[in-house]
């Protein structure tokens, strides 16, 4: 049996920029995909033939066992109402709350066995004996073992997953074997595409009439997807714009060479501080005062950055928590909804502008400072960013979305020349 056109797809994911990586591969094969960025508005039941559905959960930085109860109360609710397959989206540098959430998600269908693959090959993300690498390091050796809100401390997966449950964790060895009733995680190695390839027609094939459980990042999807429907990813070509804003909120090293590399390629920067992110700052007259300012300079340039990388040196975010008591999973909600407030007052007025956010956090607080519930996505541009459509203020908007390590250094500065015809 391979996976159809017509199955009912639930993909679960513990950021919306991750949602959004996922969802597209699905519309660049003429799938319909939905991204429902509130959980709270999920009406489980309401489902469109050959329709995948999306639903950012927001758990990568939440505590552990809120995330797991999340989880499994989803899934739980998806294998009542008949979900033939669910797919549990998680980082591809294995960050957040990895062992929870599968954990969750076996818990929720209340047995079987879940197929875990984690490697994205395309982007340097491969799995070798169980080991994740990330551009042929150790994933807990690279950047995201330093990670400032969730450090990746082990390179071996199993140790990962076993850091927060204790569920049996086997390493496929590419033949197949009686799964028996223990809940277990199969995990599998892959260093190139053809690698995912296989494993995903061996996992599409591997359940007759029950439910399959699945996991792993953006480049498994696709490797899924090309057993639906496989046909050649064309990129979209925008229309022109007037004015571009990249509102970068991720705090990856990537991130930070790209907003270095546009500010040399003549981009404008607007950037937050610690102060504006006490409760009520952007109410108040000085956050007022503040905001029609940068919308004065908003008219005066073409190519603008709104960014949060600056606000918290390594280090710094633990001595505010301290300083303040605001634990560490609400102060990145703050400066996303910071993010959010000040592109809403910037954008508020500029149909004919682009809007790029780079991170899932600040994805999610710009969402939810214009207050959309659900995203579409259409394609890719550069094929590094998603392109997905939402509905404000009863008309159609655009937006483009990335997660912060994806992309080179030129990467704001070529979308920028793409977007205002510059090039």
């Amino acid at each position: 049996m391979r996976i159809k056109a017509y199955m009912k797809l639930l993909v679960i994911a513990d950021d919306l920029t991750g949602g959004l990586d996922t969802g597209v591969q699905f519309a660049l094969r003429g799938i319909s995909s939905r991204v429902l960025v509130d959980q709270q508005e999920w009406q489980s039941g309401k489902w469109d033939e050959g329709q995948v559905l999306i639903l950012d959960t927001e758990t990568r930085g939440m505590e552990g066992t809120k995330a797991y109860q999340t989880v499994k109360e989803i899934v739980h609710g998806a294998c009542e109402d008949g979900i033939t397959y669910i797919y549990k989206k998680t980082d591809s540098g294995l960050r957040g709350n990895i062992g929870y959430e599968l954990q969750a998600v076996l818990d929720g269908q209340g047995a079987g066995l879940l197929h875990y693959v984690p490697a994205y090959p395309r982007k340097g993300r491969v799995t070798r004996q169980g080991i994740h690498y990330v551009d042929g390091v150790p994933v807990a050796e690279s950047m995201f073992g330093s990670d400032l809100y969730e450090p990746v401390r082990y390179s071996y997966i199993p140790d990962i997953i076993h850091e927060q449950s204790q569920v049996l964790v086997e390493q496929d060895t590419g033949q197949q074997v009686p799964d028996g009733k223990e809940k277990k995680i199969r995990l599998y190695n892959a260093t190139d595409e053809s690698e995912l390839d296989r494993i995903a027609r061996q996992v599409a094939g591997s359940e007759e009439g029950g439910i399959t459980l699945m996991a792993g990042c953006a480049g498994f999807a696709e490797a899924l997807c090309r057993t639906i429907r496989n046909v050649p990813k064309k990129c979209l070509v925008p229309g022109k714009k007037e004015r571009f804003l990249a509102v970068i909120g991720s705090i990856h090293p990537m991130a930070s060479r790209q907003v270095i590399y546009a500010m040399g390629a003549g981009f404008q920067r607007l950037e937050l501080t610690q102060e504006q992110l006490a409760e009520g700052y952007w109410e108040a007259g000085e956050g007022q005062r503040l905001l029609e300012t940068w919308r004065e300079k908003w008219h005066t340039g073409r190519k603008w950055i709104l960014d949060a990388g600056g606000v918290f040196a390594e280090g710094d975010i633990q001595e505010y928590v301290a300083k303040t008591g605001i634990p560490k999973e609400a102060v990145r909600h703050r400066i996303a909804d910071c993010l959010g407030t000040v592109a809403c007052a910037l954008m508020e007025d500029a149909d004919q502008a682009a809007l790029l956010a780079t991170g899932g956090d600040t994805l999610a607080g710009v969402m939810r400072k214009l207050k959309v519930q659900e995203l579409k996505p259409r394609g890719e541009l550069l094929q590094e960013v998603v392109y997905s459509e939402f509905t404000w203020k009863g008309r159609v908007s655009g937006l483009l979305s990335k997660s912060g390590s994806f992309g080179g250094e030129s990467l704001l500065a070529d979308l920028a020349a793409l977007l205002l015809g510059e090039g």
